[in-house]
């Protein structure tokens, strides 16, 4: 699969119906100033700085991430974003621990322990021509 950009839909997607009414309600969707695009490049940048790290690592076009971190980053800009947002909300333990798996993953990237490789372009097929014609004469 190729790389690809996170969205602000990848986030918004995560989100509860109540985190979603209050970023509504504190102006993300209107007329404030949106924290999300921010958001989104601080986290690509920063797994992307991960895979850099280990020197083997194929990196991907900029502001791309290969598809298996997408949740995992999405996870980290949630949490950044409800974050941002006044609430009196706390984390549950399933979001607690969505976030520890997400820092874990990055984690494993800066360790090697996962490692993306240079996806190897097709090869073309045979022409079966040699010199030029098409039947091969010995």
């Amino acid at each position: 699969m190729s790389w690809r950009s996170i969205t602000e839909a990848d986030i918004l997607n995560r989100l509860a119906d109540g985190e979603w009414e209050d970023l509504e309600s504190a102006g993300e969707t209107t007329g404030a100033k949106a924290r999300l695009p921010g958001i989104l490049v601080q986290v690509t940048d920063q797994i992307r700085e991960a895979i850099a790290q280990v020197a083997s690592n194929y990196i991907g076009p900029a502001g791309t991430l290969p598809p298996g971190s997408i949740f995992h980053a999405c996870t980290i800009a949630r949490t950044a974003l409800v974050g941002s947002q006044p609430t009196n909300e706390g984390e549950t333990t399933p979001r607690q621990r969505e976030e520890r798996e997400a820092w874990d993953y990055v984690k494993a990237i800066r360790s090697g322990s996962i490692t993306f490789t240079n996806p190897t372009p097709p090869v073309e097929p045979s022409s079966g021509a040699y010199g030029g014609d098409k039947l091969l004469r010995f």
